[in-house]
């Protein structure tokens, strides 16, 4: 499934994948907007994937 990223709440998107993640996605495809802020990458790391990946380790 895609999932928009927000930037302006990472905490929502956090809960919203974590619910997905939950609910049995195995695969989701975060999408980000254009116009791409300095050093995107390296946010969506640290905001959104390893808060994630740490909150849903009793799932996998």
């Amino acid at each position: 499934m895609q999932y928009i990223v927000s930037y302006d709440d990472p905490a929502a998107d956090r809960e919203a994948i974590t619910e997905l993640i939950a609910a049995g996605m195995t695969h989701i495809v975060l999408s980000l907007r254009s116009p791409y802020p300095s050093q995107v990458v390296r946010w969506l790391a640290d905001e959104i994937i390893t808060p994630v990946l740490s909150a849903t380790a009793a799932f996998r």
